[in-house]
């Protein structure tokens, strides 16, 4: 069973745009669904990927097995790209609009989910409803 951040991680706008690399966290979805904590610890051929298990179980899969798992400086970083494109004082927008979307928000349990909650908001104008990413109607 998926934790709500990695339902929140489980879409295209996340999954699409990940540039695979050694040591990034994910999950990975066995043949039968049952999805697994696991580390990239290997790049292959023709985007096939090395993964270790937290049971010490390695495994090759593909990008099909994988939900990327994106950690708070990852997230961070996306958001410093988007408010530079259109913000000259990145820090001050970043901490200005964090504390601002922080305070609208009460069904998040983790700074992770904070962080994706605001990166896909501020990216791409979606909420988290709980279940899914809906378009924000603020905006």
């Amino acid at each position: 069973m998926m934790d709500n951040f990695t339902k929140m991680c489980n879409h295209p706008l996340i999954q699409d745009g990940w540039e695979q690399k050694v040591f990034d966290r994910c999950y990975y979805k066995t043949k039968n669904l049952t999805l697994h904590q696991a580390i990239i610890v290997a790049i292959g051929l023709n985007d096939t990927f090395k993964v270790k298990l937290s049971d010490e179980r390695e495994y090759w899969a593909g990008p099909g097995d994988l939900i990327y798992k994106p950690t708070i400086e990852q997230l961070t970083e996306m958001a410093w790209e988007t408010l530079g494109t259109y913000c000259s004082n990145k820090m001050n927008s970043l901490t200005w609009g964090v504390w601002n979307f922080y305070n609208e928000i009460d069904d998040l349990d983790s700074k992770a989910e904070l962080w994706l909650a605001y990166v896909m908001n501020l990216s791409h104008n979606l909420k988290w409803s709980g279940k899914e990413w809906e378009r924000d109607k603020a905006e």
